[in-house]
């Protein structure tokens, strides 16, 4: 079954290195230019196989408290398994194919539903600003907040030689953020945001009108600690 490990990222001159906190050991892969990972050679990583399936009564339940009727279904049974792989390096390869199986597409759906990004470094957090800018990174895009404004963009993170930048796809107003030790993000000039507010609401959908705010950058403090 896969297997999600915890990991940090971290920069150390002009390398930028990915641990895994794997059990039964931890291991170190290093990001290329080319957003290619080389780690270490064989690795042991546990985590847990499938050996079978168990018939379980699902029972009906109201106001949590049981009432007649329900339905039998299939649970899996897991067990500890250990696996040695090598890592060496992995490149960007095509999407994974469908799952045909029924039991796995059904494990895997929650994931397969969440908004996706382009393969590499993202962001993820609140970040806000002494000059009233906010961010909201997530993996397929970024929301900027500036006083009524409010837009989505794209972002790319970038792996320079001795720092990482995140640059914001800002309509006709990009900008770039460099994200510092302490684990805040820093600019400089100001953020034009031509967003849009809600203005009311019809039978079928919520209505916009324009917003355009300018914000200055600055530091911008990730919110819920560092991230």
């Amino acid at each position: 079954m896969p297997v999600g490990l915890p990991y940090t990222i971290s920069k150390q001159s002009n390398q930028l290195l990915i641990t895994f906190k794997n059990d039964p050991s931890q291991f170190i892969v290093s990001m290329g230019s080319d957003r290619s990972l080389s780690g270490p050679g064989a690795v042991d990583v546990k985590g847990e196989i499938i050996t079978g399936t168990r018939k379980i009564w699902m029972q009906h339940y109201q106001d949590n408290i049981p009432v007649a009727g329900g339905y039998w279904t299939w649970e899996p049974i897991y067990a500890d398994k250990t696996e040695r792989c090598t890592i060496g390096t992995l490149t960007i390869g095509p999407p994974a194919p469908q799952e045909k199986s029924q039991l796995m597409a059904g494990l895997t759906l929650m994931k397969n539903t969440m908004p996706v990004g382009p393969e590499g470094l993202r962001m993820s957090g609140r970040y806000l600003g002494q000059g009233g800018l906010a961010l909201e990174f997530a993996a397929d895009a970024v929301v900027l907040d500036c006083g009524a404004a409010h837009v989505k963009q794209p972002y790319t993170v970038e792996n320079a030689p001795n720092q990482i930048l995140i640059n914001i796809k800002n309509g006709a107003s990009p900008f770039t953020l460099a994200l510092q030790s302490n684990g805040t993000l820093t600019g400089s000039g100001n953020a034009a945001i031509a967003g849009r507010v809600v203005t009311g609401a019809t039978q079928n959908a919520l209505t916009y009108a324009p917003k355009t705010a300018s914000c200055a950058i600055g530091t911008l403090a990730p919110q819920g600690g560092p991230r």
